[in-house]
Formats: C-alpha cells, sequence, structure tokens
C-alpha cells in the first residue's frame, strides 16, 4: 500500500510546537487497520496534509531565521549608535570626528535593516506561515476527535482536503481577525458519541494519549524548566534599569550642582561618567530584551505550568474514562485548550516584536 510507505522518520531538527512525534509517530499505527490506520495513510501520502505542514514548517523556520537575523543586528547597531553618540556630546571635538565615522555605519546599517523588514513583512510572514504550520498540526488530531469521523458513514476524505485548503489560504489579515477570537468547540450529542465503534474509539484514545498528549505534556514541562531557569524574563528588571537609569541621571545632576558650587573639584568629569552610564543603562538593557523577543521568550513558566497541568489532567481521565460522550467532550477540550495557546502566542507575537 503505497500509503504506508512513505518516510515516516522525523527531520535531524523538529523545531516547531510540540516535537517531532505528534507529525512522525504514526508508523506503529497502520497494522492494526479501521478508520484510524486508513485515516492516518492518507494524512502521511507524499502530497498529503503532512507534506503541507512539512512546506509551511520548513518556509516558516527560513523565515524566522532571517526574522532573528535582522532583529540582533538592527537591536546591536541601534544601541551602538546610541552610545556612540553619548560620546559624542561628552568629548572634544577632535575625537568627536572619529566618532562620527562609527555611528555613521551604525546608524545606517539600523535603518536599513529595520525599513527593510517592514516593506517585505518578514515579521507577518514568518507568524503567518508558522501559524498555518501549526494549524495544519492541530487539524490532524481535531479531525479525528470529531464525533462525525466515527460515526458518519460519509467519504471523509473531501472534508480533509476542504479544511487544508482553508488553512493553506490563511492571510495575514486573517491572523490578526483570529488573534481577537477564541475557538469554541461544539460537543458531540450523546447519540453521535455512542454511535462510534468501541474498538475504534479504544484505538482512538490510545493513539491520542501516546502520539498528541504524551508530546505535548513532554513539550511543556521543558518550556517549565528552561523559564524557570531564565532570570532576565522578570516582568521587574524591565522598571528596574528604567529607573536606575533616572537614578543615574540624579546623580550626574548633583554631581554637576556640587561642581558649579565649586565643592566638589571632579564633580564635572564624574558627572560625565555617571551620565553616559544613565544613557548606557536603558539603551543595554532594551537593545537585549529586543534581541531575546525575537528568540520567542516572551512566555513565562507559571503559563506553561498551567498548560502542564491540565494536559495531564486530561491524560488521566482519558486513561479511565468509558463513557464515549465523555471521552469525546475530554479529547474536544484538549484541542480547544491547544487551539487558545496558538491564539495566545500569536497575540504575544503580535504585540512583543513590531518590525523584523
Amino acid at each position: 500500500m503505497t500509503e504506508t510507505a512513505v518516510s515516516l522518520a522525523p527531520p535531524a531538527s523538529e523545531e516547531m510546537r510540540g516535537g517531532p512525534s505528534e507529525m512522525y509517530g504514526d508508523a506503529g499505527y497502520f497494522e492494526a487497520g479501521g478508520p484510524l490506520a486508513a485515516y492516518l495513510a492518507v494524512w502521511n501520502l507524499p502530497n498529503g496534509p503532512r507534506a503541507t505542514y512539512v512546506a509551511e514548517r520548513d518556509r516558516a523556520q527560513r523565515l524566522q531565521v532571517a526574522h532573528r537575523r535582522t532583529v540582533v543586528w538592527s537591536a546591536v547597531a541601534g544601541a551602538a549608535a546610541l552610545l556612540v553618540l553619548a560620546l559624542q556630546l561628552a568629548l572634544p571635538a577632535p575625537l568627536q570626528t572619529a566618532l562620527l565615522l562609527l555611528e555613521t555605519p551604525a546608524v545606517l546599517l539600523a535603518s536599513v535593516l529595520v525599513v527593510r523588514s517592514l516593506f517585505s513583512f518578514r515579521q507577518e510572514s514568518w507568524l503567518l506561515h508558522r501559524y498555518r504550520a501549526e494549524q495544519l498540526r492541530s487539524l490532524k488530531f481535531r479531525f479525528i476527535v470529531d464525533a462525525r469521523f466515527w460515526t458518519r458513514q460519509e467519504d471523509w476524505k473531501p472534508r480533509l482536503e476542504i479544511e487544508v485548503d482553508r488553512i493553506q489560504k490563511l492571510s495575514r489579515d486573517d491572523l490578526a481577525a483570529r488573534s481577537r477570537k477564541e475557538w469554541v468547540p461544539e460537543l458531540p450529542t450523546r447519540e453521535e458519541a455512542g454511535g462510534a465503534d468501541p474498538r475504534s474509539l479504544s484505538d482512538l484514545v490510545a493513539y491520542y494519549r501516546a502520539v498528541r498528549l504524551k508530546s505535548q505534556i513532554a513539550y511543556f514541562e521543558t518550556k517549565v524548566a528552561e523559564e524557570e531557569e531564565s532570570r532576565l524574563d522578570n516582568p521587574r528588571l524591565l522598571p528596574l534599569f528604567f529607573f536606575l537609569g533616572v537614578g543615574l541621571a540624579g546623580v550626574r545632576l548633583l554631581l554637576e550642582w556640587l561642581d558649579r558650587a565649586q565643592v566638589l573639584e571632579t564633580g564635572s568629569r564624574m558627572a560625565l561618567v555617571v551620565g553616559l552610564a544613565a544613557l548606557a543603562v536603558p539603551t543595554a538593557w532594551t537593545a537585549l530584551r529586543t534581541i531575546r523577543s525575537a528568540g520567542e521568550r516572551a512566555r513565562n513558566a507559571a503559563r506553561s505550568a498551567a498548560k502542564h497541568h491540565a494536559l495531564c489532567e486530561y491524560d488521566e481521565r482519558l486513561a479511565m474514562q468509558k463513557d464515549p460522550l465523555l471521552i469525546f467532550a475530554t479529547l474536544y477540550h484538549c484541542e480547544a485548550l491547544f487551539d487558545a495557546e496558538q491564539r495566545e502566542w500569536l497575540r504575544l507575537m503580535r504585540d512583543a516584536e513590531w518590525y523584523g
């Protein structure tokens, strides 16, 4: 059967959310037969939905690399230009000319990178293809947790093609609209849930827990560990560095008045050094935060821990639940959580980064 002849091995790098097992963990589920095996065979066709996912994922990763490179270089160049400008104001004229030669290329580089990115919509393009890829990832599971897939005797392939096509046609404007909404699943009736074959439903639950939930639970567990280790994303640091700059400005002002009152002979030179530090501290911190934002550091450990806890609870319920209606309800709630997480990520990325 050609459907199972495609390679199911994950690539060397799978950076998309959740890891490789969700999209490449189907090899052991073909031999059992039944509706699930038939669906996975279609999903993994050489020109099937998984191939579309891979294309969107690869393009998103290429755009993300370019996006991060732009953010890093523009932030470094912009910070360097501001710091050199501050030095020019403090140094004598002969040295100002030398620093001007350093400031000019820094300003030009930062300006060109930002303007080029704004007109090429690089950030928006990366978000669009990344969101498409994540929607295709979710479609793989959302399609089969729908009770209609198991109870209606209809050909589901055209409906799957329609869903894949709909995702591929998502535009940048659609991202803005989706970021302002939440997906609310329509739960099945007891009659619809009860119409599923018990063995097929058992296969679905086993597959979903092993491939979908296990991967996502591990993902959020890793995110919690990473985010708890990070100290630079503490929200209290931003006002701390801002008011540290303000405090240094106050010290510079005091030193300036002491020098003018001839109370402190070296007051002017000390005021100059402190003034430069007052400009350097918030500038350097802003540049660092901008660079880190390109690496999707806008999350926090508490949010990831909450998602991890919820998924573990759902996994335990699926392990014990026997009522078909409650099984489908739990599966629906899992997919609603994943969709909400995607939209939350989309909001964070749209708000955190305005260029690149």
